[in-house]
């Protein structure tokens, strides 16, 4: 029977994005960007419909019957489903923008990590500065004690498959019995790609706590490994440093002498204090943010993190805020929702900002993840 008495569009393009939890398909009709051939698709009309892995193995199986019982009526349909696959994309862990495939380097890393047999949180994040948009990240976080057997030999299999160089695997094993956390990431840039891997010591949190006397306290919190999946002698060592007892006052304060000093930050300022004062207000009274500092060795890059989970807010509730990173970051609005409609409902984590080795101001938006690793 053919309705035409319903509103809606016809989807002329799609994409996938795919995390252990769900599946979600993205669909809606396509226009492209700019007059001409080769001119990129941008989605302004778009619906989603979320499967869990389970449920949309079904709805493939139901999808591929009925598509052959439509050809067996009214003929083949087109070409080849894969002959024009750059339109729909699948987007992977590192939810990589419509036209391009999940890198390789990524599902490695995943696989290696299923491979170890536990539950694990997957977070995902899209970094801006000038003139560009990552979001080609993820970063998957275990329970060190949720390794069976010998849990050194598995890590080790792992940062050697992945080609950890030789000077960091000194420092993370005579460390990794301290951790109650296990980290690994992801991420993809404009030439190459970065593995990373973190210890995190959140077990020193209580220690600190009870050892306040009046004066500011830290204590490190995560030992970070990065280098490049092609060549790992660029490799940097990264060391967090958490100051559990900041209030939002004292961290933005921080933040601003700190980071956002001068005028030619100001702006970046105000987008980092227009996040934290709203989710402030939605946060329990009684939680607090986590403010960390990071510092690379041989290198001047220097960053901050505010972990706000607490605060249980969607990115669709900070939408001004993140748009208008973009817009000082003269990122295109059409960039920006290509990132942000797929993954709007999920739960913001965590800010980040700084400058990184080249001396950019950049932002970093963490989300997906609940809770907090404390």
């Amino acid at each position: 029977m053919n309705d035409t008495s319903h509103t809606g569009f016809i989807a002329n393009d799609f994409r996938f994005v795919e995390s252990r939890e769900e599946i979600t398909i993205i669909f809606g009709a396509g226009e492209p960007k700019d007059i001409g051939a080769g001119a990129e698709l941008v989605i302004d009309k778009a619906s989603q419909i979320i499967f869990t892995p389970a449920a949309a193995k079904r709805f493939a199986l139901l999808l591929k019957k009925m598509i052959a019982r439509h050809e067996s009526i009214y003929g083949v349909i087109g070409d080849s489903p894969f002959d024009n696959f750059g339109t729909g994309s699948i987007q992977g862990p590192g939810n990589l923008s419509v036209g391009h495939r999940p890198l390789k380097s990524g599902e490695r890393l995943l696989s290696l990590v299923d491979d170890l047999g536990v539950e694990y949180g997957l977070e995902y994040s899209f970094k801006i500065f000038p003139g560009v948009i990552l979001d080609d990240r993820f970063l998957v976080a275990l329970n060190r004690k949720s390794l069976s057997g010998n849990a050194a030999d598995k890590l080790l299999h792992l940062c050697r498959q992945i080609d950890m160089p030789e000077r960091f695997e000194k420092i993370y094993f005579e460390n990794l019995t301290d951790a109650n956390i296990l980290l690994f990431g992801y991420e993809g840039n404009e030439a190459s790609g970065t593995y990373k891997v973190y210890l995190e010591f959140g077990s020193m949190f209580d220690m600190v706590i009870k050892e306040i006397s009046g004066a500011p306290v830290s204590f490190l919190i995560h030992l970070g490994f990065k280098w490049d999946v092609e060549d790992n002698r660029r490799a940097a060592l990264t060391r967090y440093t958490c100051y559990p007892t900041f209030s939002v006052e004292e961290i933005l304060n921080r933040i601003r002498d700190r980071f956002y000093a001068g005028d030619k930050t100001a702006a970046s300022y105000e987008i980092v204090r227009g996040i934290v004062e709203r989710a402030a207000r939605s946060r329990d009274p009684e939680d607090d943010f986590l403010y960390v500092e990071a510092k690379e060795e041989n290198n001047p890059r220097q960053s901050y993190d505010i972990n706000l989970y607490r605060a249980n807010l969607t990115l669709e509730e900070l939408y001004p805020w993140l748009r208008e990173a973009c817009r000082i970051k003269e990122i295109s609005l059409e960039s920006f929702h290509q990132v942000y409609e797929p993954m709007k409902k999920k739960i913001f984590g965590h800010v980040s900002g700084g400058f990184d080795r080249a001396g950019r101001d950049f932002f970093t938006f963490y989300y997906g993840l609940k809770g907090s690793t404390r």
